[in-house]
């Protein structure tokens, strides 16, 4: 079976999702959460400089403008042409080269299940045979050219959101389909492997679902790699590999970030988020703090 994999243009691309993306956005500038779960639209309207932020597991396409994401030894850029799919939470810095007014970054964000991934490639059992060499090397994180089969069923999706009735009853069928696509894409093999317990991929996301869970907790290599039942070679190798750091890098940043939103959002002082997510020792929290956000832990608060 042949498929489908003509390319947009990105007149097209703005035309179908721009009014449907504003709507769901909850106006102004910023990120706004959707009536729909694991749906978040983002609008701005002038460049945003390099900022962190904490991927999850999800599909982003684009409706205008660009955003760069900053890997530790390389950076990938999506746009209207380009979908991105993240397969596990990933802790990254990305920036908004150019927005305004007239030409603002609107995208949306759509969280993967992967439990409804599993599902659905059992369904589409019959297309394994050929969908088994498609796709880039497994990564965590990458974009592909955007195809019409996806652009058409993104649209749908975005248009069972109009009112409530087709919200219930048709939305969780056009988040099928969106699955379905990228399944058939050059990201499927990603997708899939996070899907099912027998490939590299899926024990990599096992570890990173550990560290998460337990960030403030001691960790060390030959203990995650039981955790998976790897070597530390082994380990060490495919998750430098998929996630683009070491375990002990992304351990660092998850913990950082956490202790962040903890300060930011939540009004906690200094010295209780650094212990909350592990940290021993406040001087060395502050200094990998600064490193990692060009600012003291202090300042925090006060910039966001």
């Amino acid at each position: 079976m042949a498929l489908e994999m003509t390319t947009p243009t990105k007149a097209s691309v703005n035309e179908k999702f721009t009014s449907l993306m504003e709507q769901q956005h909850a106006g102004g500038e910023g990120v706004s959460e959707t009536l729909w779960p694991g749906l978040v639209i983002g609008k701005f309207s002038k460049p945003v400089p390099r900022y962190p932020l904490m991927y999850v597991p999800a599909v982003c396409v684009v409706a205008s403008g660009q955003k760069h994401v900053h890997l530790p030894d390389d950076h990938i850029v999506y746009d209207a042409l380009h979908y991105l799919v993240v397969g596990v939470p990933l802790p990254l810095e990305a920036e908004i080269p150019a927005a305004s007014r007239e030409e603002p970054f609107l995208a949306m964000a759509l969280e993967i299940d992967i439990s409804m991934v599993g599902a659905l490639v059992l369904e589409m059992s019959e297309e394994q045979a050929q969908l088994k060499w498609q796709g880039p090397p497994a990564q965590a994180l990458y974009a592909s050219p955007m195809n019409n089969d996806l652009l058409n069923a993104v649209e749908r999706f975005l248009k069972t959101l109009e009112n409530p009735t087709t919200r219930r009853i048709l939305a969780p069928g056009a988040v099928k389909e969106i699955l379905f696509h990228l399944l058939r894409g050059e990201q499927g093999s990603l997708l899939r492997n996070l899907a099912f317990s027998d490939s590299s991929s899926h024990q990599i996301a096992r570890v990173v679902h550990h560290l998460q869970s337990s960030c403030n907790e001691k960790h060390d290599i030959p203990s995650l790699a039981r955790h998976v039942g790897m070597s530390n070679s082994m380990l060490h190798h495919a998750f430098e590999k998929f996630v683009g750091q070491s375990p002990m890098q992304y351990l660092k940043k998850i913990r950082l970030h956490r202790a962040r939103l903890m300060m930011v959002r939540d009004g906690m002082r200094v010295s209780e988020a650094s212990h909350r997510v592990g940290y021993n020792s406040p001087s060395q929290f502050s200094r990998e703090f600064k490193r990692q956000f060009g600012l003291a832990p202090s300042r925090a608060a006060e910039i966001m």
